[in-house]
């Protein structure tokens, strides 16, 4: 599916619909404070306009190129709390005027452009959700989205945030496979690919039966479990260091084995990823699923060249 979709790019800072009678008193409801500003500024139509734009960036989180776009329900709504005709607007959106009232509203309401700081809070923000959980680059987009509306950075362009998403998400894709694949030594290493191998009597691999848990209740099938432990065991799994990895991504990678555990697939891995899928495998057998430490100062820090 194309990220973002069609549809995302149609809502990204626009109205889609006209906003319902809870959205128009929670968004464009001016109070005491936000009527003041307005009726300072010049002339009817400067009033409405600053009314009119202060109403739609607490609701989109961003600024219309042309004020008079905003629905005709929205303009009537904040004219009648004004006093004034909603006709009035008519020319705001060429005049000059508009731009001085975008500066005023961003300093008296503490809106910010996503640059600075602003930029960098996104970014480990987004580092945290790519590194411990998986979720599909348009969820990405959307929550996103409402993390700057909610924290009062504006909304840049879409194809911005589009980019911003996909490298720290392809960042975080090809920290984990590093991380589990520097913990096998060259023996362990070694170890872990004779466990591809598949003898002549066998059709799957020594992996393969390592991976699935004894399901026999039985004495016989309790030594069988013991067996397995002992074999895990002597991978030297118990020693690695896998608190850096979450629970989540150790699993996502445990679970690749399932897929490509037989030979031809396999062989075809890249060989960062085979030890990385081997590494995770083998760690969560030893039932040391890692914690959930995120580095998301330091990952974000690698990602100024995305911007």
């Amino acid at each position: 599916m194309a990220f973002p979709t069609d549809e995302q790019r149609r809502n990204y800072g626009a109205f889609t619909a006209v906003p319902d009678d809870g959205q128009l008193a929670g968004y464009f409801l001016l109070d005491r404070d936000a009527r003041r500003r307005a009726m300072a500024c010049r002339g009817a139509r400067s009033q409405l306009g600053y009314g009119v734009q202060l109403g739609t960036v607490r609701f989109l989180g961003t600024f219309l190129d042309n004020p008079e776009d905003a629905p005709p329900e929205v303009v009537e709504y904040v004219a009648e709390q004004l006093g004034h005709s909603a006709s009035v607007l008519a020319g705001y959106g060429s005049e000059r005027t508009r731009w001085d009232h975008r500066d005023a509203i961003k300093d008296a309401y503490g809106y910010r452009d996503l640059k600075g700081d602003a930029w960098w809070k996104l970014a480990r923000w987004l580092w945290d959700r790519c590194w411990s959980g998986n979720e599909r680059p348009i969820a990405l987009f959307d929550l996103a989205t409402l993390h700057l509306v909610e924290n009062k950075v504006l909304l840049s362009g879409a194809t911005v945030l589009e980019r911003m998403v996909t490298s720290i998400r392809e960042h975080t894709n090809r920290k984990c496979p590093r991380t589990l694949a520097a913990q096998p030594d060259a023996v362990q290493r070694a170890a872990l690919a004779a466990l591809l191998r598949v003898e002549d009597s066998h059709r799957t691999p020594e992996l393969d039966r390592l991976r699935r848990s004894p399901r026999d209740i039985t004495g016989p099938g309790a030594g069988k479990a013991i067996d397995r432990f002992i074999e895990l065991n002597k991978l030297g799994a118990h020693a690695w260091d896998l608190s850096a990895v979450p629970a989540g991504r150790l699993c996502q990678w445990a679970l690749c084995v399932a897929i490509k555990c037989h030979p031809d697939p396999v062989a075809r891995l890249r060989a960062l990823e085979d030890r990385a899928i081997h590494a995770a495998n083998a760690g969560r057998s030893r039932g040391d699923r890692g914690g959930d430490r995120l580095h998301s100062r330091q990952g974000a820090a690698s990602l100024g060249g995305a911007r």
